[in-house]
């Protein structure tokens, strides 16, 4: 339903209106009219590139206007006027987000968007705004989308920017209706609606999408009457575009009302329509349409067609939302089948896109932060170049200021040589000259020492300035690069186990009656392993938290290794016996009790223990040994696993660090727990390393003092 609105209302209205008139001031005077004739030409020059790049958009000349703004934009970095940049930057946006290169176009909407709130333009601020709305609408992040689309639509209100208003409430009003909210979607229609005339094509589009809001609330009759009124008009006045949407539409309304047998007349009315126009949007909607109605006939044979036909031309399209409404038609289709294995199947497929919808929104927020870096990263370069300037305007001024001094000795001289047949005139033209020469000669003096403390200073600043920049530039590196180790932990490590049991779920709650008892304990021990993996990350993430930020201190008591390696043991007895795997443990008899933290300690050995049991086959032995070296207890766990390749344990007790090895039974690892052993042995006063070959499995070490020392 929302892709409906979007191919008619967004494509028709956002970017018919949009592209068409985002620059309607385009005539009006440019900030920096006042130039040289140089630099004058060339922004009359960008400034008709980006009149050409509008009306070449009205002929749907894509190419020749991107071709357009490039030229600009080459003219631009010559002849720099931050005005048409940030209008060249919005009309790229719009390009790229008509291409479905959505990522590009966020990026130069974003540009645009800084620009404009630099220079305090509400009309290019609202315009960039509203299309970084849209591009979070194709990646389907639409509580992202409300919230850039409200700041879009108080820029647009401020100024009445009647163009801007009409393309944020459209996208308000499907995002609105992706999230199912029918009342806030119906308002924001409404809204968009008042601002249009009766004779204008759009206002009965928009009055059709009201109707198919009414239908998705079961208001037939309602909704009958709106799409009848809309059906109407286009026959007399409409395209065949414009005919075919409400065809479909109606064709949809019929479904919902149970007459199927109307659906299906209607839907494979409109779908000649769709093959004559070549419209591969529309030919996946109505053969969805065609299958819902043909499965309330129970047609399943013909309906699973006719959506594997709709599913087909939604990949074609590469059209995420046209994907998920036909895939949750198939799913619902094979539930009333019983061909749950199928339907779990679709069920995954649905999850993963969902999963990419996440990632891509991520990405869009990495994209919109390295912008915002950039952009004040030039910023700053350009207050270097700024420096740099006002440096060389001074040596300019010394060096004329030397010219003139040059200039007055000489006429000195010429003003000595003609009075030589005076004497009297002589020595008093001489000591005047003389003491000019003085005069200036001290003023020189003066001068060159100013500049070259003026220089000094601006070295000294310039030097500084480039130290802090790049301070900033390792810090930022860090913590883009920790973010994106946190944001990988979670949307990938916990997603999945998530997926894992919502799938199960599903399958519990649909066919429950269906399933064996052998099959229902296979799927309570994957809800149990999924749920461990997830507590394990959660754990883990908690843990390096706590340490990093300094809340865990020790307490010291009396600690008996024997129980520790006892509740250790019992902790893993389940994940030995899934693997199959034998833990030996051998304490030294005269081993005494150690002043240690009980709670650290345990959790430094089971995160070793943990790690011997993910990378170990199964069947395997793991051996824990603890013996007395001097004032020391040493802990060694050893494993029987692929061992750690010699380039890895140089960083294998760094955070996120992952070796080339993988679990051998699937697990998950988020690479903390080694790192937080290694932050646990250290608060306690002790060491550990890891010594291992390829192929001979690897042993941990723990050396603690006997004694505490705080």
């Amino acid at each position: 339903m929302l892709n409906r609105i979007y191919h008619t209302s967004l494509a028709t209205l956002l970017f018919f209106i949009g592209i068409t008139t985002t620059f309607a001031d385009a005539n009006e005077e440019s900030p920096e009219s006042c130039f040289e004739l140089t630099a004058e030409n060339a922004h009359e020059r960008a400034r008709e590139l980006i009149n050409q790049s509008v009306e070449f958009n009205r002929l749907k000349k894509i190419d020749q206007k991107l071709n357009n703004l490039e030229e600009a934009y080459e003219i631009l970095d010559q002849y720099p006027n931050q005005a048409l940049r940030c209008e060249v930057d919005a009309l790229r946006a719009l390009v790229y987000l008509d291409r479905d290169e959505v990522f590009l176009a966020l990026e130069y909407a974003e540009k645009s968007r800084l620009v404009a709130f630099k220079l305090e333009n509400m009309r290019l601020m609202a315009r960039a705004t509203s299309t970084i709305g849209a591009v979070y609408i194709k990646l389907r992040a639409y509580e992202d989308a409300i919230k850039i689309l409200q700041e879009s639509y108080q820029y647009g209100k401020s100024i009445e920017d009647h163009e801007s208003l009409l393309s944020t409430l459209n996208n308000l009003a499907i995002c609105y209706w992706r999230l199912k909210n029918w009342e806030l979607s119906e308002k924001y229609l409404r809204l968009a609606i008042s601002r249009l005339d009766k004779k204008n094509p759009h206002y009965y589009l928009l009055q059709g999408n009201i109707g198919l809001i009414l239908l998705e609330q079961g208001k037939f009759e309602e909704s009958e009457a709106l799409l009848q009124n809309t059906y109407t008009y286009h026959i007399k006045n409409g395209s065949k575009f414009s005919k075919l949407v409400v065809l479909s539409n109606i064709a949809d309304l019929e479904m919902r009302k149970g007459n199927y047998d109307r659906a299906i007349e209607l839907a494979n009315e409109s779908m000649e329509s769709a093959i004559e126009q070549n419209n591969t949007y529309f030919l996946a909607r109505i053969h969805r349409h065609l299958g819902r109605a043909l499965m309330g006939k129970e047609l399943h044979i013909e309906a699973e067609s006719a959506l594997r036909k709709s599913l087909k031309f939604a990949f074609d399209l590469n059209d995420a939302a046209e994907k998920i409404d036909t895939q949750a038609a198939l799913f619902e289709l094979y539930k009333t089948q019983g061909k749950f294995e199928q339907a779990l199947r679709l069920q995954l497929e649905m999850s993963q896109q969902e999963k990419e919808i996440n990632s891509n929104s991520a990405k869009a927020e990495s994209i919109l932060f390295n912008v915002r870096f950039e952009t004040e990263k030039k910023e700053q370069q350009i207050e270097l170049l700024k420096a740099e300037k006002e440096l060389a305007e001074s040596i300019a001024i010394a060096q004329k200021i030397k010219t003139e001094s040059i200039k007055d000795e000489l006429a000195i001289t010429e003003q000595l040589r003609k009075s030589e047949s005076k004497l009297r005139n002589l020595m008093v033209a001489a000591l005047v000259g003389f003491l000019v020469a003085v005069i200036m000669l001290l003023r020189k003096v003066v001068i060159e020492r100013k500049l070259t403390q003026n220089i000094q200073r601006q070295k000294t600043l310039l030097d500084q300035t480039n130290t802090d920049l790049v301070k900033t530039n390792l810090r930022l590196e860090e913590l883009n690069k920790e973010k994106d180790e946190i944001l990988s932990i979670v949307v990938h490590d916990l997603r999945n186990p998530l997926s894992t049991q919502m799938g199960i779920g599903q399958i519990l709650s649909d066919s429950s009656e269906d399933i064996e008892s052998k099959q229902l304990s296979e799927l309570g021990r994957d809800i149990i392993d999924s749920a461990d993996r997830m507590n394990e990350i959660i754990l883990l993430l908690q843990n390096a938290d706590q340490l990093e930020q300094g809340a865990i201190k020790p307490q010291i008591a009396d600690v008996d290794l024997k129980e520790v390696m006892e509740k250790t043991t019992h902790n893993h007895e389940f994940h030995l016996k899934r693997k199959g795997q034998k833990l030996e443990t051998k304490i030294e008899a005269s081993l005494p009790t150690i002043k240690t933290d009980r709670m650290m300690l345990t959790q430094a050995i089971e995160n070793i223990l943990s790690n011997a049991i993910k990378y170990s086959p199964k069947y395997k032995t793991i051996r824990i040994n603890a013996v007395t070296q001097d004032d020391e207890v040493l802990i060694s766990i050893c494993d029987e696993g692929p061992g750690i390749p010699k380039e890895d344990q140089e960083t294998i007790f760094q955070k996120y660090k992952r070796t080339s090895n993988t679990p051998t039974g699937g697990e998950s690892t988020v690479g903390l727990g080694l790192a937080i052993v290694k932050q646990l042995v250290e608060l306690l006063n002790g060491k550990t390393w890891v010594e291992s070959k390829e192929n001979e499995g690897a042993q941990f070490f723990i050396s603690l003092p006997i004694q505490w020392e705080g």
